[in-house]
């Protein structure tokens, strides 16, 4: 690393781009891309003070057009990036000319990207694929334009994806780790903006709309989706202890993100004094989207239960899944934090006991207690 840099910065005082180029996007260069973010794109990659990226605030679409340039930058390839405008904003800018170190230049650089770019723009940028193992690899995105991204970061035998992902608002932050499908389920029949997508080379490139017919037939159901998807995909059955073990991870994965997302709220409000949300926080701070799906993910668990593999299902593996809905049955391997003194940690159980009985609060404005439905609701500030 250290003598590719210092080949950057005999290079960089030859340029005046953002970084020189001496190749371009073909076959092979995309799969040594997949494979660097399968094993080099981690999720400490902004708050680890080794990395070159280290300290850069992040949302969704930050963390999914960082993990294209920077490899782009450290490979001497371009990108073909646009903002808000349509106005071409590739690694030819000259506006970083003043910065001579090369990794400052690439996060100045960087820094502009994510303050004129999102997920729609991000959705621009990149095509839908085929689904199948050769093109939904490491270093394909998933977009939901407006609302979120990901990062795929693998695919494993079962035909389940590895998932990185930052979120709103824009902050220094570990990006989130999912062994699962993003939440959300493609369906821009029109445009054909959203979905499982690469990045565009330069060149014309042949867009798919298989997971859209996909969609379809799915109904817009995502667990449905999912299953489809995984049909697809997988080289191996998915046992269904494994599936259990998955589906309940899910689960514990939304809610602690949940957590993270509802004190970032409180640290958000306190910080402007206690007053309400405009409608544009107000948005980024609500967790109406993931409380609806929560919902979803326990209702597909306990249909589990009817399943006729159930009955053969190891004692461990039943009660792993029962004591999401049981108090009575211990629970070790999910501990959601609430970083409050009332209740510090939540079961999964406690957590579908409050949905099911319509507490769980998803207006930022509420107190963290009521959101997690601790304590009586009424709402205060304007619902958007």
């Amino acid at each position: 690393m250290k003598l590719l840099l210092l080949i950057l910065v005999i290079t960089f005082k030859l340029s005046a781009a953002v970084w020189p180029t001496n190749k371009v996007w073909n076959e092979e260069n995309e799969l040594a891309y997949s494979k660097w973010v399968e094993t080099s794109w981690t999720n400490d990659v902004f708050t680890n003070t080794r990395s070159p990226l280290y300290g850069l605030k992040t949302d969704c679409a930050d963390a999914s057009y960082a993990m294209r340039a920077y490899y782009a930058f450290l490979n001497g390839l371009p990108v073909y990036f646009h903002r808000y405008d349509g106005v071409k904003i590739d690694q030819t800018m000259t506006a970083f000319d003043h910065i001579k170190d090369p990794v400052s230049r690439l996060r100045g650089y960087l820094n502009y990207v994510f303050d004129v770019t999102d997920t729609r723009t991000l959705s621009r940028d990149t095509y839908p694929i085929d689904i199948n193992r050769d093109q939904l690899r490491a270093g394909i995105v998933y977009v939901s334009p407006g609302i979120h991204s990901y990062q795929i970061t693998g695919l494993d035998i079962y035909g389940i994806p590895q998932t990185l992902s930052s979120t709103v608002p824009r902050e220094q932050r570990l990006l989130f780790s999912h062994y699962g499908f993003p939440f959300y389920v493609p369906q821009d029949t029109k445009k054909y903006l959203d979905g499982f997508r690469a990045f565009r080379t330069g060149v014309q490139h042949n867009s798919s709309k298989e997971q859209f017919e996909i969609a379809a037939t799915a109904e817009g159901d995502f667990i449905s989706y999912q299953e489809k998807m995984i049909k697809k995909l997988q080289v191996k059955v998915e046992p269904f202890d494994r599936r259990i073990a998955r589906i309940k991870g899910n689960l514990c994965f939304f809610s602690r993100e949940r957590a993270v997302l509802v004190a970032d709220a409180f640290v958000a409000q306190q910080a402007q004094g206690g007053s309400c949300f405009s409608a544009a926080a107000f948005d980024g701070y609500s967790t109406y989207i993931r409380d609806e799906k929560l919902k979803k993910y326990f209702t597909e668990l306990r249909k589990m239960t009817s399943a006729a593999a159930w009955a053969h299902t190891s004692h461990v593996a039943k009660k792993s899944l029962l004591s999401v809905f049981l108090m009575e049955i211990p629970e070790n391997d999910c501990t959601v934090e609430t970083s409050l003194p009332l209740k510090p940690t939540l079961r999964l159980a406690e957590i579908y006991q409050a949905l099911e009985e319509k507490r769980i609060v998803s207006d930022p404005n509420a107190t963290m207690a009521q959101r997690w439905g601790l304590e009586a609701y009424s709402p205060m500030c304007p619902i958007y």
